[in-house]
């Protein structure tokens, strides 16, 4: 007797992979206009993106969930594109300003004009953004002619908890 049996996983979709210029979680980008990358991941056989839209938000946290009607005003919102694009998305939005996280989300559709949205808090930052950000800076510098380099290094404690902070000198 020969028994067979198939399996159906489809669980559904799940984004991954989502990249800024190639990079997770891209720290001091000095690009005006990054590029957003990300791919679908179903284990239903012919399953494909037709379109996508990707919300840039700049604060503290991602919208709530996902929901990301809730957002007052993104620094851009691609609207949905009708494309099965998911590599190498330009950023189109408002200039992006100097030393500051964004967080991005990204929803997709499939075939079935189901949408799928990604899940966690993805975020880049953006890095100095201008060339003469260090016009006008009076530089520490030590005794260059001996053997060893000078060090420059000061102890401090900070107060403040649960946030993230960067020390830019």
């Amino acid at each position: 007797m020969l028994t067979i049996m198939t399996l159906s996983c489809s669980d559904g979709v799940t984004l991954t992979e989502l990249r800024v210029n190639g990079a997770d979680s891209l720290l001091g980008t000095d690009d005006p206009s990054p590029e957003f990358s990300w791919m679908m991941n179903t284990s239903e056989a012919g399953q494909c993106q037709t379109a996508y839209r990707l919300v840039v938000t700049a604060g503290m946290s991602s919208p709530a969930n996902g929901d990301l009607s809730s957002v007052s005003e993104p620094y851009w919102d691609s609207g949905k594109v009708d494309s099965p694009q998911s590599r190498y998305v330009r950023y189109g939005g408002k200039p992006l300003e100097p030393h500051t996280r964004y967080y991005w989300r990204v929803s997709v559709w499939d075939k079935d004009g189901k949408k799928w949205t990604s899940s966690g808090e993805d975020w880049f930052e953006t890095g100095l953004m201008r060339e003469n950000s260090f016009d006008g800076v009076d530089w520490l510098s030590g005794d260059v002619t001996g053997t060893a380099a000078p060090m420059f290094r000061r102890e401090f404690q900070t107060w403040i908890r649960g946030r993230h902070r960067r020390l830019s000198c």
